[in-house]
């Protein structure tokens, strides 16, 4: 855990000149005021000659219709440009004061953008951390190492998107921040820590194409060949391809197969599901179980993790990101953590609430939360539990 905060900022105070950027930003809000009152001029003004033009048209001059139609789209077009300037206008200065500063920041923490070590569809889906999904949208990567351990920080978007056209459906499993670790010690069984009310979690895809695989190679398949084993005998008593005679015996056969493989299918998902279920854990903080839900198959285990120091450092996480819906998964050799957020975490600044410092201070405090985690864990030592 990083102890020196006032270093930290006295350093970036000196990289980063701090008036000059304000200055800028009085420049361009400057010039966005300047801008906006053009584009109203020239609706107003656009509005009194379509005003004149359907005049003009109404009198049956030849050009005012296509006048008229012409003036209308440039004010619609100057409308739109009036909503949306300060819109695009904030996103850029974002943008820009983000390319200009984050390179000082992240090597303060020796972090660095990444593109190739992003977190995949079968990790995430692993961690049972979220619903359904088939679409992963990634925007910023960053990629740390703080005593050895190295982590992954990642805003992730994940939808699941179906069909096409009327019937297409899109729905938003998780929005936010994504951290994972390795965890090297031994976890024998699944735990999740979620906000509780939290349904989007545990994520069985993985048992779902089990039990489809069983569902194939044990119903269909027997059946396909129980077809072909028919249909070869009728041919070999008869002579000849007697569908009628053929269709009658499958039709006797498939109904009462049919009804064995529905009751398979039940018996089996009820059986992977109760495998896949996890205990509810009550912790020592009573407070801890009123906003969060702890899940295991192993009791004991999920304690010696969830334990009231791991507790106040995932409420320090929280704070530090800005967010009330917080989730981990200790899972395989990972430890993974998900924050739901709406609002780019990773920004150092707005056109109309600048104020580099504080979010300089929120980036310090959201790293100096992870490296606790890592503290916590002794993730640097390849220990047992």
């Amino acid at each position: 855990m990083l102890k020196n905060k006032s270093e930290f900022l006295n350093n970036i105070k000196d990289r980063i000149d701090i008036q000059r950027y304000e200055g800028e930003r009085c420049s361009r809000i400057s010039m966005l005021i300047f801008t906006e009152i053009m584009l109203l001029s020239l609706v107003v003004g656009g509005a009194y000659f379509f005003a004149y033009c359907i005049e003009l048209d109404s009198k049956g001059i030849w050009y005012a219709h296509g006048l008229s139609v012409f003036t209308g789209i440039v004010m619609l077009l100057f409308v739109v440009l009036f909503f949306m300037s300060p819109s695009l206008s904030n996103k850029d200065f974002k943008n820009e004061l983000k390319k200009r500063c984050q390179d000082d920041i992240r090597e303060f923490f020796g972090l660095s953008m990444s593109t190739r070590n992003k977190l995949n569809c079968v990790e995430l889906e692993n961690s049972n951390l979220f619903s359904s999904f088939n679409t992963l949208e990634s925007d910023d990567v960053l990629r740390g190492e703080y005593k050895g351990v190295s982590f992954i920080v990642e805003e992730v978007e994940l939808r699941d998107i179906n069909g096409s056209g009327r019937s297409r459906t899109d729905f938003l499993a998780f929005k936010g921040v994504v951290i994972s670790f390795p965890f090297n010690k031994n976890i024998k069984s699944q735990t999740l820590v979620t906000t509780r009310g939290d349904k989007d979690i545990r994520n069985y895809k993985s048992g779902f194409r089990f039990l489809l695989s069983i569902y194939l190679f044990f119903i269909l398949l027997p059946l396909c060949a129980l077809m072909f084993v028919i249909f070869s005998l009728l041919y070999e008593n008869y002579g000849y391809y007697d569908f009628s005679l053929f269709a009658t015996s499958i039709l006797s056969m498939f109904v009462p197969i049919c009804i064995l493989g529905c009751f398979l299918w039940v018996f089996l998902k009820k059986y992977i599901d109760k495998k896949s279920q996890m205990d509810d854990v009550k912790t020592e903080d009573v407070s801890f179980d009123k906003r969060f839900c702890v899940y295991s198959k192993d009791q004991v285990e999920s304690r010696y993790l969830v334990t009231p120091s791991f507790m106040e450092r995932m409420k320090n996480l929280e704070t530090a990101f800005g967010t009330k819906k917080v989730k981990c998964s200790f899972y395989e050799d990972r430890l993974m953590f998900a924050m739901s957020s709406d609002k780019d975490l990773f920004e150092l600044g707005s056109l109309y609430s600048y104020s580099l410092m504080k979010h300089v201070n929120d980036f310090y405090n959201q790293i100096n939360s992870i490296y606790d985690i890592i503290d916590h864990f002794k993730l640097y030592e390849k220990t047992g539990l």
